[in-house]
């Protein structure tokens, strides 16, 4: 497609987790993809047969463009006057971007500086089988927020971790914004539970 230097050998990734088994993602040097380039893949199978599969890249929502900055939540805040400290039992807030009711919401938690199972919580919960909330079910106006160990899709067992934060331990989260074509811009912020 536009942009690549080189064709790429995609290998099976064998640490992906639940994202899927082939993921990857390339530097496109030269410029931003604009909506309608087309890449394509040769796939081959275990049995050696192949195939060619393409994609086109489509506008972000009804904005007419790739996804931008502009897209993405603003004002991130874990619930105090101070963006970089909080309570152990945060509640979240955002400013959401232009039209929010035409996209769904994934709203993450991690541990930083941890060595496994770093997800604190994550909203839609794994394996949930959901795409994402809603501006309806997180906002009103122009802010949405997420009350802490409250999922705003009603899966009431999908909570935090039991013992989630632990004073003075620094934590990332972040909220995707994603369109009906998968198209997603992402907003992140860090915090010091305290």
């Amino acid at each position: 497609g536009p942009n690549l230097l080189v064709p790429i050998d995609i290998s099976q990734c064998t640490d992906c987790g639940n994202s899927g088994e082939f993921n990857y993602n390339v530097q496109i040097f030269g410029g931003t993809p604009n909506v309608g380039d087309t890449y394509s893949f040769n796939v081959t199978y275990s049995d050696g047969s192949t195939d060619t599969v393409s994609g086109q890249v489509t506008a972000f929502g009804n904005t007419g463009a790739v996804v931008g900055a502009a897209d993405a939540v603003t004002n991130m805040n874990p619930g105090t006057s101070s963006p970089d400290s909080t309570t152990l039992t945060p509640n979240f807030t955002w400013t959401f971007p232009a039209n929010p009711g035409d996209y769904v919401y994934i709203f993450n938690l991690q541990q930083n500086n941890c060595s496994s199972n770093c997800t604190v919580w994550q909203i839609p919960g794994q394996n949930s089988g959901g795409g994402g909330f809603t501006y309806a079910e997180t906002g009103s106006g122009s802010v949405g927020t997420i009350d802490w160990a409250v999922d705003p899709t009603g899966n009431s067992g999908n909570t935090p971790n039991p013992g989630s934060l632990q004073s003075s331990d620094q934590y990332n989260w972040n909220i995707i914004v994603q369109d009906n074509n998968g198209n997603q811009a992402q907003s992140y912020a860090q915090f010091t539970a305290q």
